[in-house]
């Protein structure tokens, strides 16, 4: 009777002990579990930041051919209006805009110089709106290629 005593209580023992190592085993599996759960979540996040990223360096590059368009633009109406301030030295560039002169007593020179600076401010004026123009479509055709670029374009 006692051996049978002694059996039941080793065998009790060793399934509280098979019972707490099974216990330490799937806390650690069930951690791992979750543990793997947010690697995965994270691995997606990684895989979509490259598409992201690629998104980005697209707006950025368009971004930079707007800044690079709109200096050379600059440089276009730079030239235009020093052109004009130049063709008529030692007169203020501006003096016949705000005094036209007058059709009595003024000499074919002043009339011609007048005519020649308005000329050139109506091309500066037609130069402007032609640069407006123009950016307004290359605003619409980069909005097209970053929409492709961010998969918003319909082709429909």
């Amino acid at each position: 009777m006692r051996s049978i005593k002694e059996l039941a209580t080793q065998e009790e023992q060793f399934q509280k002990e098979a019972h707490a190592k099974l216990s330490r085993l799937w806390t650690i599996l069930g951690l791992n579990r979750l543990e793997n759960h947010y690697y995965k979540d994270n691995l997606g996040l990684l895989e979509n930041m490259d598409g992201h990223r690629m998104a980005a360096t697209g707006q950025i590059h368009m971004a930079l051919l707007r800044i690079t368009k709109f200096g050379e633009d600059m440089g276009v109406l730079r030239e235009k209006i020093v052109e004009a301030v130049v063709d008529t030295p030692g007169q203020d560039p501006f003096s016949n805009i705000l005094h036209p002169p007058s059709e009595a007593g003024s000499g074919d020179a002043e009339r011609l110089e007048s005519y020649t600076l308005m000329g050139h401010i109506e091309q500066i004026e037609l130069e402007t709106t032609r640069l407006k123009d123009r950016n307004f479509r290359i605003d619409g055709e980069f909005k097209a290629k970053e929409d492709q670029m961010d998969g918003n374009y319909n082709r429909d």
